[in-house]
């Protein structure tokens, strides 16, 4: 089940209270082309424009909405995850793997190289605000979509 989590800096004191950082989990990914084939898309031009432009930089996927009303099929899985050097989140996308399947292991960020923070690790270890350096409550938002 597609998961993600909001963490919100609850500092009163910080610049950036009640703000939150979101990462999403392992979502499955759609193929542009077949979303610009969708009615329902084709009738929202600002979203076909965005999505067209996510072709131009060399994007090929998209993350699919939940639930899968068109049964389209899924061609891989994005995921966020967060370096907690440079409190940066990066999205990566696993070509041919299904949400619901293991990541590598290793996950190096292409900046510092050092270990990024899948959504699930970011709430067990807990996420520091990059402000104020105060630990972030966690909240979990999710999907009832259990389809392969």
């Amino acid at each position: 089940m597609p998961v993600g989590f909001d963490f919100i800096c609850e500092n009163k004191e910080c610049k950036v209270y009640k703000t939150r950082i979101s990462l999403a989990g392992q979502w499955p990914l759609v193929e542009i082309s077949e979303l610009l084939k969708l009615e329902r898309i084709r009738k929202q031009p600002d979203l076909v424009k965005g999505l067209e432009s996510r072709i131009k930089e060399g994007r090929k996927y998209a993350c699919a909405s939940m639930p899968n009303l068109e049964k389209l099929e899924y061609k891989g899985t994005r995921v966020q995850m967060y370096c907690p050097i440079d409190k940066m989140i990066w999205d990566e996308d696993f070509e041919g793997l299904h949400y619901m399947d293991r990541l590598p292991e290793e996950r190096k960020c292409r900046k510092c190289n050092g270990d990024l923070l899948t959504s699930d690790q970011a709430k067990n270890i807990g996420l520091n605000c990059p402000f104020c350096s105060e630990k972030m409550q966690a909240y979990t938002w999710f999907t009832n979509d259990f389809s392969k």
